[in-house]
């Protein structure tokens, strides 16, 4: 008697035991779940701002070059560029301060890479970097007057 005693504690202590473990996991399953979800919305709003960060760089880019454009027309004391064709659009873009040597690289690459049949410039403009009102400035300053 004592013996069925002792089998039936075990046993409710064993269902109590199932009954703690199954909770424990739901538990440990569902906080798993929702750390899952939570990063899959950190990762989305991390993605959004990385492009929101690319694209105000290349409006800061963008804006820094018709800065720099403005800024050379309005100061006609600074050493202004002879107009003649020995320069190139590179050498004044670069000389006025209107792109960076490393966007420079990255336009030539860009057209290396897909062997483009675009100009530097076309290719500074498709890549974001300076817009159609400052490639048309320096194709003023590459071409001799006539």
């Amino acid at each position: 008697m004592q013996l069925a005693f002792i089998l039936l504690l075990l046993f409710i202590f064993a269902l109590a035991d199932a009954f703690i473990y199954v909770q424990i996991k739901r538990r440990a399953e569902r906080s798993i779940h929702d750390l899952d979800r939570k990063k899959e919305e950190l990762l989305a709003q991390h993605k959004a701002l990385d492009e929101e960060v690319n694209e105000l760089r290349r409006e800061h880019t963008r804006l820094q070059g018709r800065y720099n454009l403005l800024k050379q027309q309005k100061r006609p004391e600074c050493q202004p560029i002879k107009q003649n064709s020995s320069l190139t659009p590179e050498d004044i873009l670069l000389q006025e301060e209107l792109i960076t040597s490393e966007q420079l690289e990255k336009a030539q690459s860009y057209i290396q890479r897909n062997h483009s049949p675009l100009s530097l410039l076309d290719a500074l403009i498709l890549l974001n970097i300076i817009d159609l009102e400052t490639a048309n400035y320096v194709k003023t300053k590459h071409e001799p007057r006539g």
